[in-house]
């Protein structure tokens, strides 16, 4: 970041978010696409639009909102990382949204584990990553955690 002009922010290395998805969502994803035989080429295409219908609108919105010294966000723009981040997302919400709306048989081991390991990765990565740079909990970071448990829930309880 300090070639680049930026002399503060957060580095990858202590970046926590980026360790979840590099640690975590991988596992996840493996969990998930193990169901892959119950869906569909339409259902997959479904899925990974919302994911762009998602990711795109809320990396915008970091644009507008985030610290200029933001690793995905620079200079009210995105840096390469968050080009790569707007795709990686979109990617990992259109999986989640096959698991959670168009996979009829999961086990319930399965469903429970990507519940609290998703829910605390969203966690982690919007509300604790929000007050430990920020020192403050933003209003849409603690909404969009709130959103994510509502329907993690929803679906597990039902």
């Amino acid at each position: 970041m300090k070639r680049h002009g930026f002399h503060e922010g957060f580095s990858c290395i202590s970046h926590v978010a980026l360790w979840a998805d590099v640690l975590l969502l991988p596992w996840l994803a493996g969990i998930i696409f193990s169901y892959h035989t119950q869906w569909s080429f339409i259902g997959l295409l479904i899925a990974w639009l919302i994911g762009l219908l998602i990711s795109v609108p809320m990396h915008i919105l970091w644009i507008k909102t985030q610290p200029s010294d933001h690793n995905l966000v620079a200079k009210k723009s995105l840096t390469v990382a968050g080009s790569i981040h707007v795709i990686f997302m979109a990617g990992y919400l259109g999986l989640t949204f096959l698991f959670y709306f168009l996979t009829d048989d999961i086990s319930h081991h399965d469903l429970k584990w990507i519940t609290i390991l998703l829910g605390s990765h969203v966690t982690l990565s919007t509300v604790g990553l929000n007050i430990v740079r920020q020192k403050r909990l933003d209003p849409g970071a603690a909404a969009t955690t709130v959103v994510v448990w509502i329907t993690l829930l929803w679906r597990f309880l039902s």
